[in-house]
């Protein structure tokens, strides 16, 4: 970057009216060593786009825990790499508005970034949103396994304590086994309600 404004000056007050370089060869390795890779998504946890069908179809519902968590690994990663892009843009866009006044040549690559910067920003607003998502789904679905794992901890103790005549214990374990059965009766329909968004955007 100082090495780039160094030559802006350089060729303002060596070259008189030359025209200015360009801004995307200049931007272009600064992105390359700011940006991580965005990779696509691996071929296992692909899932085709609700758009592609005339109803939306919620595609996220076959897809294990695990390979809901590659996906928000992946969301994550592209939200990050989204917003460094737009950060870095952005910063692009405020020198260049710094030096405009005196290199008139600067003026189509300002009205380049202008154009650009909107896009990129609702990008990362999309990819956010995702995330998210996949977050409130990633912990929707933890919240199910371990309710499911408590009710069956819970009823297999039963037996042990009714063979024993405690009769405490097992009254004890069947008022939880009903209170997390009721609270894992109401996450299905949270999970699909969030899968079905999650799917809208994949």
């Amino acid at each position: 970057m100082k090495f780039w404004l160094f030559s802006i000056g350089h060729n303002h007050s060596g070259r008189g009216r030359n025209a200015a370089p360009g801004v995307r060869p200049l931007l272009e390795p600064l992105e390359d060593r700011c940006l991580p890779s965005m990779n696509p998504m691996p071929a296992s946890v692909s899932v085709p786009s609700a758009s592609s069908s005339p109803m939306a179809v919620n595609t996220i519902a076959s897809l294990s825990h695990d390979q809901i968590h590659v996906l928000q690994d992946q969301s994550q990663q592209q939200t990050t790499t989204a917003l460094i892009r737009l950060e870095v843009e952005q910063a692009v866009l405020d020198i260049l508005q710094l030096f405009a006044p005196q290199v008139p040549q600067l003026r189509p690559d300002i009205a380049l970034l202008t154009s650009v910067i909107p896009a990129q920003q609702a990008t990362v607003n999309s990819l956010q949103t995702q995330t998210n998502l996949l977050n409130q789904l990633d912990d929707l679905q933890d919240q199910s396994i371990l309710l499911n794992a408590q009710i069956q901890n819970a009823a297999d103790l039963v037996p042990m304590f009714l063979q024993q005549g405690n009769m405490q214990e097992v009254n004890m374990l069947q008022s939880i086994i009903a209170m997390d059965q009721a609270a894992a009766q109401a996450l299905p329909p949270q999970i699909t309600a969030v899968e079905v968004e999650v799917s809208a955007l994949i």
